[in-house]
């Protein structure tokens, strides 16, 4: 070999300035080496390609698992099973839940909302309605919730007891019930011009659609006056009732 030097992994020759080289010796010796390299790395290189594709189809292929590695990704894919059934019940039961809370507060608020609302015309038996005619009333829609309100003046023309009747078609009660002292009331009496202190009475509420109000121990000529305050109620019997008139 006539060259002075080598290469570290292949040993091809390396010549310096005074080297004479000799080409059938130098030359095709490099040259054999550098087939032989070639020819080696690319054998790998097909083998290592073969190998991976056969490691590739055996990943997708159960039969090369152990049966451990088997147990547990049938274990593995059970509990993801069962934690996505569980999260799947979970949020339907939330969105049931969802739901009822939904149409309760829709129910709710329904029920809340005064959508009715108009002018009484009231009437009175054993008296004449006089210059005071203001009364109304501000229901929900199911007319179950609601006020009755404003002020009344009638002058009685008859003895015994009188009935204040204020039809509110729009009420819906199941059975007769009485508000205790839901109105208020004064009396001037005739020729004395005296008038009594203000009192509360009852308003009976009717299955009907009407509400009454009764007064006795008032004399022909007598002038009535009657406030009622627009109080919300329910309009419904809940059992506690008291009559402060007996």
């Amino acid at each position: 070999m006539s060259a002075t030097n080598s290469t570290t992994n292949y040993e091809l020759s390396q010549f310096i300035g005074t080297d004479k080289p000799a080409w059938l010796s130098d030359y095709n010796g490099d040259m054999a080496k550098i087939d032989a390299g070639i020819h080696t790395a690319q054998t790998t290189a097909t083998a290592s390609d073969g190998k991976a594709d056969a490691n590739t189809t055996k990943i997708g292929d159960l039969t090369y698992l152990s049966t451990t590695a088997k147990t547990n990704l049938v274990s593995a894919i059970n509990e993801v099973d069962g934690n996505t059934e569980t999260a799947q019940n979970t949020a339907t039961q939330a969105g049931t839940i969802a739901t009822n809370a939904k149409e309760v507060a829709d129910g709710l608020t329904s029920y809340l909302s005064i959508t009715q609302t108009a002018q009484i015309t009231p009437t009175v038996s054993g008296g004449t309605i006089g210059n005071i005619n203001e009364m109304y009333y501000a229901l929900n829609a199911g007319g179950t919730l609601g006020k009755i309100y404003g002020r009344l003046r009638f002058t009685a023309t008859s003895a015994g007891t009188i009935t204040v009747t204020l039809p509110v078609s729009a009420l819906n009660i199941s059975s007769q019930f009485t508000i205790a002292g839901a109105c208020y009331y004064n009396t001037l009496n005739q020729g004395t011009s005296n008038f009594e202190i203000i009192n509360a009475r009852d308003i009976t509420i009717n299955t009907n659609g009407t509400c009454t109000i009764s007064f006795t121990g008032i004399v022909v000529g007598d002038i009535v006056t009657i406030w009622m305050p627009p109080c919300l109620y329910f309009f419904t019997d809940f059992g506690d009732v008291i009559n402060p008139n007996a």
